[in-house]
């Protein structure tokens, strides 16, 4: 599963929303981001580029019980389980973001944490899902199985997309077969994976936190 990311920008590689979208995107600048905060969210909505909170809310918890954020979604189950299907075919998004963190267990009190990303460092995009939580859009990322750099701390990792899926994976006239063949771990030769600061991802005090807009 992913617990953070970034996007970390702007980036002079940003070729594949340029491509999609017809012009420069500039990621907010952001070194971590977590669940429940803000991120730049990219869907076919006026416009394009669209602040989500990071969570989808389970709609089936009873009203006034307290819901627990969906930060990730399962690929394999994404097209059937009554939660996301709907989702899945109509409110698909991508999720800009220059790398991610997953922990690798050291003892049972540690954890180290290690920085993936592209070896180019450029841009790159998770495949998520969007939803309106009572005038409120917040998105999840979709997981799928580890590739062999990820699986050594997780046995997840975010789907993330290739530059020439980006239009299939937003297009309405995409077939769910296809959608879901998309959803593969991304090859372990083009990215790299660098240890972190333990600390690093230490919650932050409310004021020192940075906001995204």
């Amino acid at each position: 599963m992913c617990m953070a990311y970034s996007h970390f920008g702007p980036s002079s590689k940003s070729y594949l929303l340029r491509i999609l979208l017809g012009f420069e995107f500039a990621p907010f600048e952001k070194k971590l981001i977590r669940p429940t905060e803000k991120i730049s969210t990219v869907t076919t909505l006026k416009p394009p580029v669209t602040p989500t909170l990071w969570g989808l809310m389970p709609k089936w918890e009873s009203i006034g019980k307290s819901r627990a954020p969906i930060i990730n979604v399962r690929s394999e189950t994404v097209h059937e389980k009554p939660s996301f299907k709907a989702l899945f075919q109509n409110r698909r998004c991508l999720l800009p973001a220059t790398g991610f963190w997953e922990f690798a267990e050291i003892s049972a009190k540690r954890k180290q944490p290690y920085f993936f990303r592209m070896k180019d460092e450029s841009l790159f995009a998770f495949a998520g899902l969007y939803d309106d939580d009572n005038g409120t859009l917040r998105s999840a990322i979709i997981t799928t199985k580890a590739n062999n750099l990820v699986r050594d701390c997780n046995d997840r990792m975010p789907a993330i997309l290739k530059p020439d899926d980006i239009e299939a994976w937003l297009s309405p006239d995409s077939k769910p077969d296809d959608l879901l063949a998309l959803l593969k771990p991304y090859s372990d030769d083009e990215m790299l994976a660098i240890q972190d600061d333990p600390n690093l991802l230490k919650k932050p005090s409310q004021s020192s936190q940075e906001s995204l807009f």
